[in-house]
């Protein structure tokens, strides 16, 4: 709890007026509260910082294009080693992986490989060209929480083939643990043309 005004008022040699707006202030912007019989209680609050890639295509979207996201194909494939590690498999055991692209204007933009744990029973005959996430959630598996990682990267001869540049270009990479219930279920590989492309982060 805050001091009594009268105290506060004493301590910084300030009158009633301005301690009292101070405290407005703080009761606005949700640090402080006031209760009847309690005084002026400090609101406790937690810093949870989120990232949040989103595409803004700005210069496209002056020139009127859209984005499309489109399914590539949906596969069994062996698990990589950090795909096995968190799914608590081996290298051996197979894993379900879902590869999508955004094109703008008959463009790729963006590579995902959304790796599947073999805890959620879904089969490459599953439909996947609606939500991702809606679709775990029928499977049971709701996406409760989640950790990103996003990092800076040059185009290398992959990323020249796949999304047909020449020269260098600056790439945005993410890789995404999406857990449900503290299971892991998802782990995406993502990787981004820069060019059009911001970071938000929400603090909240």
């Amino acid at each position: 709890s805050i001091i009594p005004e009268m105290q506060l008022i004493k301590e910084y040699e300030v009158s009633r007026i301005t301690v009292r707006q101070a405290l407005d202030k703080l009761m606005q912007d949700g640090y402080i509260d006031r209760k009847r019989g309690k005084g002026t209680i400090v609101i406790e609050k937690k810093l949870e910082v989120a990232t949040v890639m989103k595409s803004s295509f700005i210069q496209l979207e002056e020139i009127g294009e859209k984005a499309e996201k489109k399914l590539l194909e949906v596969k069994v494939v062996q698990a990589p080693k950090e795909v096995a590690e968190l799914f608590n498999i081996t290298v051996e055991d197979n894993v379900l992986v879902m590869i999508r692209v955004i094109h703008v204007d008959g463009k790729t933009v963006a590579l995902f490989h959304n790796y599947i744990s073999p805890v959620v029973t879904l089969t490459a005959k599953d439909n996947f060209n609606g939500s991702f996430y809606k679709l775990l959630e029928a499977k049971g598996y709701k996406v409760t929480s989640g950790k990103e990682v996003i990092s800076a990267a040059i185009s290398d001869k992959k990323d020249k083939e796949f999304f047909e540049i020449k020269d260098s270009k600056a790439m945005l990479t993410r890789k995404k643990i999406g857990d449900s219930n503290g299971v892991p279920v998802e782990l995406t590989y993502s990787r981004y043309l820069a060019d059009g492309y911001e970071i938000s982060i929400d603090l909240s």
